[in-house]
């Protein structure tokens, strides 16, 4: 069985306003804005919101995959590990690997927001509650501070006396390898 990178990133960053107007305003997620949410159990996770193309779901066993979403102090954090049953996966991976796919969309309902008015004289429409129905990879966010990147599968343990393998580590777009002593090493 093939193990598939998961995907990790922001699903929406709290306070970004988006790149289009939508409905006659900007928009924008405050702070906790699906925080009323506790559960996001039913949230799946799409290929440019095609239902038709699930990434992930909760449920269904471990070959559906899984979604996990949590809120912190930047925005909505997710953690996608891919359904291992559908051949097309392969295609979207490698498109997040390629760097095609430049972040993520948010399928929800608005429960409550406002219009705001900042001080450019933008108005702005903030979602302060909303109900989360689904994240999508998109080729085009209407918030490019959203982001999403590959986590490789650790290496198989290797079998004694066997050649041990480099394991790379990536952050913010740098590679990193273990040095002897323990420390990091980036890689060029």
């Amino acid at each position: 069985m093939k193990r598939l990178p998961k995907l990790v990133g922001y699903a929406a960053i709290w306070s970004a306003v988006g790149q289009t107007p939508k409905d006659g305003y900007w928009k924008r997620f405050a702070c906790g804005a699906f925080g009323h949410s506790t559960d996001f159990d039913d949230v799946k996770a799409l290929w440019q919101h095609d239902h038709a193309c699930c990434v992930a779901f909760n449920g269904y066993g471990s070959r559906s995959g899984s979604v996990k979403l949590w809120e912190d102090g930047r925005g909505l954090a997710f953690e996608i590990e891919p359904r291992e049953d559908a051949d097309w996966i392969d295609g979207i991976i490698s498109e997040v690997r390629a760097g095609r796919v430049r972040g993520i969309s948010t399928g929800h309902e608005p429960l409550e927001g406002r219009v705001d008015t900042l001080s450019s004289g933008l108005a702005v429409y903030t979602v302060r509650r909303a109900r989360l129905l689904e994240i999508s990879l998109i080729y085009d966010p209407l918030f490019r501070e959203t982001s999403v990147r590959l986590v490789e599968p650790p290496a198989a343990k290797a079998e004694p006396g066997a050649a041990s393998a480099v394991i790379y580590y990536e952050l913010h777009g740098a590679r990193f390898a273990p040095s002897r002593s323990g420390s990091a090493v980036v890689i060029c």
